[in-house]
């Protein structure tokens, strides 16, 4: 398993020195070789294949796995600097959708450094942009969570499941809540909340 994947890192190099980018354009490929790399834990790789391309040249797209992968390498900095940059290049955008995956992604980064407050802040401004989506729900409970404040936490999904009965059964949320490492405890509120 280890031989295939240097093999697969060292065909990603390879490729993405011949990819590249071209007039302003950086080849999909590389972008994708790169997730590859940071999906299977590579993320070492992820970073320099990613790192080719001059700040100026990036896309929001890789900007965000680039976070990602720093993230994943322990550089939380770094990762918030990336996801702040895709940030700004999907408001700029007006993608609306894509500007609060990256303010999840930004409150993930601030979970990771402890900073419940900012992360908190995050989730609210990526709930304004997109008011259906369930993500920005499953940080603040990540938040609470953290916190450790059990009370806020129940009236959080109190309210939470009085106003959004539909989240409460929605399997991809209550997979999320359920399993993640971040919501230990959080299951056992959740089935007593969906009695």
């Amino acid at each position: 398993m280890k031989r295939s994947m240097k093999s697969f890192t060292e065909k990603a190099r390879w490729q993405s020195s011949k990819l590249g980018y071209s007039a302003g354009e950086i080849s999909e490929e590389l972008v994708a070789a790169a997730l590859r790399l940071h999906l299977d834990g590579n993320n070492d790789d992820a970073t320099a294949l990613l790192s080719q391309v001059p700040p100026d040249e990036r896309s929001a797209r890789l900007w965000r796995i680039l976070g990602h992968a720093e993230l994943a390498r322990g550089a939380a900095t770094t990762a918030r600097d990336c996801h702040e940059q895709a940030l700004r290049m999907h408001l700029e955008a007006s993608d609306n959708k894509a500007a609060a995956d990256d303010l999840v992604n930004l409150a993930a980064v601030h979970i990771d450094q402890g900073a419940l407050d900012a992360a908190w802040a995050a989730a609210e401004r990526a709930h304004s942009l997109e008011p259906d989506a369930w993500v920005p729900h499953v940080v603040k409970i990540s938040v609470l969570n953290n916190r450790g404040d059990r009370d806020a936490l129940t009236n959080y999904l109190t309210r939470l499941f009085k106003d959004r009965r539909d989240l409460a059964r929605d399997p991809d949320f209550r997979r999320h809540v359920e399993s993640d490492l971040d919501f230990i405890g959080v299951a056992t509120i959740l089935q007593e909340k969906l009695k």
